[in-house]
């Protein structure tokens, strides 16, 4: 997330893209985008309740929440008609601390053993990454860092960019941070304007102005790339001659010799001539002494989302590795049985696995016969901490605890949690 961006929403809320809980957007990590996701998942004993998936339609339920983004809850329908059901409440305690409720109702005639599911997670928008090797003598810019972008045809979109992006920015998995310079996907979806990619159209332009650290007796620049398109070369206009980019599906470099340079300010400037209907992405660019060119080059590493853990009594601390501060997760329950999931998706979980809490079921994703073999979906990982053994009598109500919290010093009883969260619930009307 840019630094812009980080400043218009609450560092914590219900962020996540792919399971209903609480988020923190992970500001002070190395990697843009960070956001550590803990997904409360209320269920019962060998029951088939379904994970909150955010994508899909599952058994929870958006319920309320106040105007100020300090308080939301969602409903766990565990039986139908309510039968058996699940309040979570999210509620702000500070700015850096958030308690969790769940208030568990049996409006049945029988017993009920239920149980609760905490999982945790650092996600990033990749999980692997294209990592730039250089030479110690160079100079290297994202195509995002731009002093002029020009569409030569207006997209409707140009300033109010989709998912808080920058003008031109496009998600491309396969190049380094993740992201690109080009146009959107979105042009697929309005034919009726006849958008082309950048560079389809005469006067697409895209100019740089960097600061040189170095001065070079014989520069080459190194443009990392790839084409819309299979076919038809892309073709720009610069001061230092034709820059052509021949077609390729898959990152290939472009070069361009820039003869001697002097360090300080450098300008360079891509006016495109036009192409029948292909059109460019652009990674980074990059600086060096000719006989160094071959020397730029990316690398795919694959991102370490497994964190240190620590265990204080019901106290979790997660710490991750890319500079994040640490986490401190508190249940306030002594009957929790952990568990590790070595995927990003939590489905590939058995639910049978998941609604028991005995220590035969802790291989979340080995199937009981045999029959089928592990399921590994995304690359990622959750730490599961279940809450076992949560009885309630016919026609009870129970209620289980839980806050987290980047300040390690921040403790509290059930009690206070209590009248911490009437405070928030009685702002909103329909709660109790």
């Amino acid at each position: 997330m840019r630094e812009e961006n980080k400043q218009m929403i609450p560092l914590w809320g219900p962020y996540s893209k792919k399971y209903m809980g609480i988020s923190r957007i992970m500001r002070e990590s190395r990697i843009p985008g960070a956001r550590w996701d803990l997904v409360v998942y209320p269920t019962y004993a060998n029951s088939a309740v379904s994970v909150p998936n955010v994508t899909v339609p599952s058994d929870y339920h958006p319920w309320n929440c106040d105007n100020e983004g300090k308080y939301f809850r969602y409903r766990y329908e565990l039986l139908w008609k309510d039968m058996l059901y699940a309040d979570v409440d999210f509620f702000s305690i500070e700015d850096e601390t958030w308690g969790i409720r769940v208030s568990y109702q049996n409006n049945t005639d029988r017993n009920q053993n239920c149980l609760l599911n905490f999982f945790a997670a650092e996600e990033y928008p990749q999980n692997s990454v294209y990592v730039i090797h250089r030479p110690e003598k160079s100079e290297v810019w994202n195509a995002l860092q731009y002093d002029e972008l020009v569409y030569a045809k207006k997209r409707p979109w140009e300033h109010l960019n989709h998912d808080a992006m920058k003008k031109g920015e496009v998600f491309i998995e396969d190049f380094t941070d993740g992201n690109g310079l080009g146009a959107s996907y979105y042009i697929m979806l309005a034919k009726h304007w006849d958008l082309k990619w950048f560079g389809g159209d005469r006067g697409d332009t895209a100019a740089y102005k960097i600061q040189l650290k170095n001065r070079y007796k014989n520069a080459v620049l190194s443009i990392r790339y790839k084409t819309m398109q299979n076919q038809e070369k892309v073709s720009f206009t610069s001061r230092f001659g034709s820059v052509v980019f021949e077609p390729t599906s898959t990152p290939a470099m472009c070069r361009i010799p820039l003869g001697a340079l002097e360090a300080g300010e450098f300008q360079f400037r891509l006016e495109a001539i036009g192409t029948l209907g292909n059109g460019v992405f652009l990674d980074f660019f990059a600086i060096t002494e000719e006989e160094e060119a071959e020397k730029v080059y990316a690398v795919k590493e694959i991102r370490n989302v497994i964190p240190k853990i620590e265990r204080q009594n019901e106290r979790v601390k997660y710490q991750y590795n890319y500079g994040e501060i640490p986490i401190y997760f508190t249940i306030q329950n002594r009957r929790i049985r952990n568990r590790d999931l070595y995927s990003g998706c939590l489905e590939d979980a058995l639910i049978t696995r998941m609604t028991n809490s005995d220590q035969t079921y802790d291989n979340l994703t080995k199937s009981f016969s045999g029959a089928f073999m592990d399921k590994h979906s995304d690359e990622g990982f959750y730490h599961a901490s279940m809450v076992e053994a949560i009885f309630l009598p016919a026609k009870s109500r129970r209620v289980e605890y839980a806050y987290v919290s980047t300040c390690e010093e921040k403790k509290y009883t059930n009690h206070e949690l209590e009248k911490l969260w009437e405070m928030r619930a009685k702002t909103v009307s329909g709660t109790g």
